[in-house]
C-alpha cells in the first residue's frame, strides 16, 4: 500500500499530460501549474494531519487511541 500511495504521488510529476485534460480551459495559466499546484497540496495533507493530531495529544485533547 505504501509503494501505491508513493506512486500516486510521483506520477503526476513524472508524466502530467494526462491530468492536464481535465484542467478547465477558460482557466488563466498553464495547466501544469494547476496540477502541480493540487499535487502540492495534496501532498501536504496528511503532514498537516498528523501535525494537528500531535498538537492535540500534546495539549490532552485528542483520544487518537481508536
Amino acid at each position: 500500500m505504501g509503494a501505491t500511495l508513493v506512486g500516486m504521488t510521483v506520477l503526476p510529476f513524472a508524466a502530467p499530460e494526462p491530468l492536464h485534460t481535465i484542467i478547465g480551459v477558460k482557466l488563466p495559466g498553464s495547466p501544469r501549474c494547476y496540477t502541480y499546484a493540487s499535487e502540492a497540496a495534496v501532498g501536504r495533507l496528511p503532514l498537516e494531519i498528523s501535525m494537528i493530531t500531535r498538537a492535540l495529544k500534546a495539549a490532552g485533547r485528542a483520544d487518537c487511541s481508536r
